[in-house]
């Protein structure tokens, strides 16, 4: 659990934002993933949702702020991961890495070759059935 999230879950309740992540595949198949500034590790792009902002817009804004997305073929929502995060799978993802404070880098990984510091949310995702499925299918 990084910093951030924890001292998000020390806020009421009525001050915390749904979170979404963005499981982003290439179109050769690699998953993307951000390294940030405030933390060690390798996670997917995600963030906060803005007030009234739907999943789906919250994880395409997410995704050109953190790692520069260009275009995308298609956005799938999974089942929610949890009531405060929504969890998207984003096929055949361009993208153009700039310079950011937020985050220190941005790389593609082959599924078969996560880097050791992956996110454990990441590899808790990875064994739900619903996403196996649509890997599978991407």
């Amino acid at each position: 659990m990084t910093i951030v999230n924890r001292l998000r879950g020390l806020l009421p309740a009525f001050l915390r934002r749904p979170g979404v992540i963005g499981i982003a595949f290439t179109p050769n198949g690699r998953i993307v993933l951000v390294r940030h500034t405030y933390v060690g590790g390798w996670y997917p792009p995600g963030g906060a949702r803005k007030r009234k902002e739907p999943g789906i817009a919250a994880v395409i804004r997410e995704l050109e702020e953190e790692i520069g997305l260009q275009s995308w073929a298609s956005v799938e929502p999974l089942e929610e991961h949890d009531k405060d995060l929504a969890v998207y799978v984003l096929r055949n993802v361009v993208y153009h890495a700039g310079w950011s404070l937020e985050i220190a880098a941005v790389s593609e990984f082959d599924l078969s070759a996560l880097p050791p510091d992956v996110s454990p949310r990441l590899l808790r995702l990875l064994t739900k059935s619903d996403l196996r499925l649509a890997i599978r299918s991407a």
